[in-house]
């Protein structure tokens, strides 16, 4: 009789148990179905920041995402748009070459010792300035 009241406390507990975990699930809008696909998702580290893992199917979100933020940018920034190529061969538009870039750029530092003149930052001045 012993082990039939031990079996009895077992089933109770673990009725219990499934009630406590289907009302902690309903809280928190989790469907049980999706907690398995998520168990199945892949993840793998950002090449911007070690630290961040990442599910694969979403890795190229992250990293441009990433890549922003990284380079001081917030998600909300705009950025200009490439010149359509017809554009370049109209007489408003101003070329300038590699010195002058130099010139411009040293003239902002100068100005503003914390310029942060990342990568994007200078392909965002080649694009305004169309430099050659």
């Amino acid at each position: 009789m012993n082990s039939n009241k031990t079996r009895e406390e077992m089933i109770v507990f673990i009725q219990e148990a499934e009630c406590v975990i289907k009302q902690v699930t309903k809280t928190l809008h989790w469907e049980p179905s999706q907690s398995q696909v998520s168990l199945q998702t892949k993840f793998d580290y950002c090449p911007i920041n070690k630290e961040h893992r990442v599910p694969e199917n979403r890795m190229k979100q992250h990293v441009e995402k990433c890549r922003l933020k990284s380079q001081g940018y917030s998600l909300d920034s705009k950025f200009l748009q490439p010149m359509d190529p017809e554009l370049l061969a109209h007489s408003s538009v101003i070329s300038i070459d590699k010195y002058k870039q130099q010139e411009i750029l040293a003239q902002a530092l100068k100005k503003n010792s914390h310029l942060n003149i990342s990568n994007s930052t200078w392909w965002m001045i080649v694009n305004l300035l169309q430099i050659t």
